[in-house]
């Protein structure tokens, strides 16, 4: 089994949970903070601050520590504007998120509720402020799916050369590799960078699969039909190859 901590925090929708499961993961960076900020949908009228990382929404409760939600950016289905009635600040317009849980859905309001005047800004432009930013951070993950995202058949070369994201290196390259997820197998090329494993087809590039090694649950050698292989198991989907 895997030793390395599972990769929960972008995918999951969590509430009062413990402090270690606030705190951010290996790899994961604070964006913004907001502070103070209501949860006018969970907590109306009840101060925190919300954090915006590269993975998740948290906001905690000011006086009870173990008051908390952490919302995985995956989960996100719309963000909006919503006009709504805080008992901090009256009828104002607040940053509107559904999102999506194992089983059902769920809707969160968050509400600036900074009484004095800050850096100039009034209390609807703190707001809009607040919803930009976060539309802002929330696009850059949608963006970033390659660096944790298992991907089948996708385009990845350009001509015979492959896309490389940025930071990304490549470390190695290995010919004659089966893919045996068929009957007859597939000859193909491994491709390992510093971000991912990647294989695809000679005859296709295009048949491919791209992995990410924060995916990666375990890596093992068994026996097939074809003789010994390698076997690499992805943490969070049933694809094995």
């Amino acid at each position: 089994m895997s030793t390395r901590p599972e990769l929960w925090q972008d995918r999951e929708i969590k509430f009062d949970v413990d402090k270690y499961q606030i705190k951010e993961r290996p790899g994961e960076k604070l964006l913004a903070y907001f502070d103070p900020v209501e949860d006018t949908k969970g907590n109306n009228g009840q101060r925190g601050f919300l954090r915006l990382t590269n993975l998740r929404m948290i906001w905690e409760a000011h006086k009870a520590y173990r008051v908390n939600l952490s919302i995985g950016f995956k989960n996100i289905i719309n963000v909006t504007q919503k006009t709504v009635q805080s008992k901090l600040r009256g009828n104002i317009h607040a940053l509107h998120v559904l999102a999506k849980g194992a089983s059902s859905r769920f809707e969160f309001i968050f509400t600036c509720v900074e009484t004095k005047q800050v850096t100039g800004l009034n209390h609807a432009q703190r707001d809009m402020r607040m919803i930009d930013v976060f539309n802002k951070i929330l696009a850059a993950y949608r963006g970033s799916e390659v660096y944790r995202e298992l991907k089948l058949r996708t385009p990845l070369f350009e001509g015979k050369q492959l896309m490389v994201v940025k930071e990304e290196k490549i470390y190695s390259e290995i010919s004659g590799v089966w893919n045996l997820s068929s009957e007859q197998g597939n000859l193909g090329k491994f491709i390992l960078t510093s971000i991912r494993i990647i294989w695809f087809a000679e005859t296709n590039m295009l048949f491919n699969v791209s992995l990410p090694w924060v995916q990666i649950e375990n890596i093992k050698i068994r026996e097939s039909k074809f003789g010994k292989a390698l076997v690499i198991v992805s943490r969070y989907t049933s694809n094995t190859f």
